[in-house]
């Protein structure tokens, strides 16, 4: 099937219209648990093909509010999602949305939220209950913890500075709100090697090769990535407001 995106529309050859509720600028991918088949990948929505394979075949519950339920169960059984490709070009700024509930009932300290290649984990909570928001390569705390049981919009952006080295900026925020942390330079990895895997809920250590490692445990709503955008603060919030009604806000 042949998709090209059109003001935030995806038009298919079916003749059916499918709107992607987020912005689409610059979005690379956009996986959505409301358009799975149930069957197969989780289908990239803006065409670009960025599907999404489950690993150790993560639930999936059908409803309004459809989502994949990820368990860190441990023995190499956890569960995640990955898309494998030819590289990616260099992300000298991303943002990466989602939406998800946690459970607080994990097996890992680190519950990798998503992840470029391996053992990066570019975003991820920290904790088993109530988990801190944090950035890897290396540890950036928000110092901003989340509550479990509920369904929360977070997002994560970085913005490489035109200084030496790896410098850049992260930020942090929730349901459309920056929480409030530090917004000086940190010695970050800014991803810019070019990529040839994602992964959803989870990471790989040691590379592509290994079992699921550092699995997030909770449910997945929807998932994006933005590829050299790091949204500003009115467009993380316009994104949450564009999504949050299916999630009881």
């Amino acid at each position: 099937m042949n998709n090209a995106i059109l003001n935030n529309f995806i038009l298919q050859d079916s003749g059916g219209k499918y709107e992607i509720p987020i912005s689409t600028s610059d979005l690379l991918f956009y996986v959505d648990a409301n358009r799975y088949s149930g069957t197969g990948d989780w289908l990239d929505e803006t065409g670009n093909g960025y599907d999404f394979t489950g690993q150790n075949s993560p639930s999936f519950t059908s409803g309004s509010n459809s989502y994949f339920t990820l368990d860190n169960a441990g023995s190499g059984n956890d569960e995640m999602f990955l898309c494998q490709f030819t590289p990616a070009k260099n992300m000298d700024q991303w943002s990466v949305h989602i939406w998800l509930y946690m459970t607080g009932n994990g097996n890992e300290t680190y519950q990798t939220v998503f992840d470029k290649d391996s053992d990066e984990e570019l975003c991820y909570l920290y904790g088993d209950t109530d988990p801190e928001m944090a950035m890897w390569a290396p540890n950036i705390d928000s110092g901003y913890n989340i509550t479990d049981g509920l369904w929360l919009n977070l997002v994560w952006t970085y913005v490489e500075d035109s200084g030496p080295g790896d410098n850049g900026i992260c930020k942090f925020f929730e349901n459309g709100v920056r929480v409030p942390t530090p917004t000086s330079l940190f010695n970050h990895n800014d991803g810019s090697s070019s990529a040839t895997q994602f992964t959803i809920g989870g990471g790989y250590s040691g590379g592509g090769g290994g079992s699921p490692n550092e699995v997030m445990d909770g449910r997945i709503g929807e998932c994006g990535l933005y590829e050299d955008l790091a949204l500003s603060d009115g467009e993380v919030l316009s994104n949450f407001n564009a999504t949050k009604a299916r999630y009881g806000y």
